[in-house]
């Protein structure tokens, strides 16, 4: 979703796919480690720009950050002025090159360009026109919402239900990286969306967009794209996915434009990224078989 928001903001001529940390954010720039200061915008939707990862949080780390100041944006500029001003790039690649604060980075730089904030932005931008009224940030159930879905986890052989304290939550500074709640239909609706856009029909964007934000970097039919990833598959042509976990939850997203598909599995364990793949795996063929 916040790689939908960057095209968007592409769209409308507020950055280019090629806009740096440095043209964009030149403040946050001035404090970043030199290697991070020319990462584009493109880069860092495609997991290429060599960020530090924030995929395994410290309660340390997880402290500090939920201790940060300020708005919403404020505690993302404070946060990735401390980051990328001083923590060494990652120089893995592929998957190793997986990063949050690289989407925390876009996030900024659309926050920047928009004049608003990524969560303002979500709703108005994504949420309202594709009527998403469940759309939400953090996790669902907390002690004012207690019967929404609640998060579960496997530790020790035991099944543990997520608090409803924001003890565990994401914290704010990392939201662009994946911290969006809704419902299944209404992620339905937001895969829809960029069916549409793939096959050609009316969406939120040209089709040219989509098939930008479905494309790897580097050219090919494999690997990441700018918020998804892509893969051949002999059985229903090139398949477009994206799959994430806050820990306590899991969802996956996978679309075959050659089929006009796309299915949406989501479970409250963050342990369930087998059981959404078998699953979505089942619907497609029997999809594919009608």
């Amino acid at each position: 979703m916040t790689a939908t928001l960057a095209a968007i903001a592409v769209h409308r001529g507020q950055l280019k796919w090629t806009t740096s940390i440095a043209d964009a954010l030149p403040s946050l720039a001035e404090k970043a480690l030199p290697e991070y200061r020319a990462a584009t915008l493109e880069q860092l939707l495609a997991h290429e720009a060599k960020m530090p990862a924030y995929t395994q949080i410290s309660p340390q780390r997880d402290g500090w950050m939920k201790a940060l100041k300020g708005t919403p944006t404020e505690q993302r500029l404070a946060f990735l002025a401390e980051a990328l001003g001083t923590e060494k790039p990652n120089d893995g690649s592929g998957a190793a090159a997986y990063s949050n604060v690289g989407y925390a980075a876009a996030g900024a730089m659309v926050e920047r360009a928009a004049g608003a904030s990524w969560e303002e932005l979500l709703r108005r931008e994504i949420g309202r026109p594709l009527a998403m009224k469940s759309l939400g940030f953090g996790y669902p159930a907390t002690a004012e919402t207690p019967n929404q879905p609640r998060g579960h986890s496997e530790s020790g052989g035991r099944i543990v239900e997520l608090p409803l304290d924001e003890s565990r939550q994401l914290a704010v500074c990392l939201w662009p990286a994946g911290a969006a709640h809704c419902s299944i239909g209404d992620l339905a609706l937001y895969a829809a969306d960029h069916l549409n856009g793939l096959c050609g029909r009316r969406a939120l964007l040209p089709q040219e967009m989509y098939q930008r934000l479905h494309r790897p970097l580097g050219g090919g039919d494999d690997g990441f794209t700018l918020g998804w990833g892509v893969r051949p598959d002999k059985r229903w042509g090139l398949a477009h996915f994206g799959a994430g976990s806050g820990g306590w939850f899991f969802a996956r997203i996978e679309i075959v434009p050659d089929h006009d598909a796309a299915v949406v599995a989501a479970s409250n364990s963050g342990q369930a990224a087998d059981a959404t793949k078998e699953l979505i795996t089942e619907l497609l063929e029997e999809f594919v078989a009608h």
